[in-house]
């Protein structure tokens, strides 16, 4: 089902490429949540106003820590561990 040219790319590579993502993510929820905090802490807004900042916030930052821990999974289990087994 894998196409030739694809089996010649090893698994380091793509790990690498998944670990390059996986900082990008973290990145991305770490910045989210402070943000969203800093937000809130800074300004003063009516209460509706800022519990939908809080939620988008938190969301933004959950889903960037799901992606986070989607790329280290694919890595570290799904190519690393055929490669052991191999």
């Amino acid at each position: 089902m894998e196409p030739e040219w694809t089996k010649k790319i090893s698994s380091n590579t793509i790990c690498t490429t998944y670990q390059y993502i996986f900082y990008i993510y973290a990145f991305i929820a770490v910045l989210a949540l402070v943000g969203t905090i800093g937000i809130l802490v800074s300004y003063k807004l009516p209460r509706g106003l800022s519990v939908s900042i809080g939620f988008q916030g938190l969301l933004t930052a959950s889903l960037g820590a799901v992606l986070t821990l989607f790329q280290y999974l694919i890595c570290s289990r799904a190519l690393l561990e055929t490669k052991k087994k191999a």
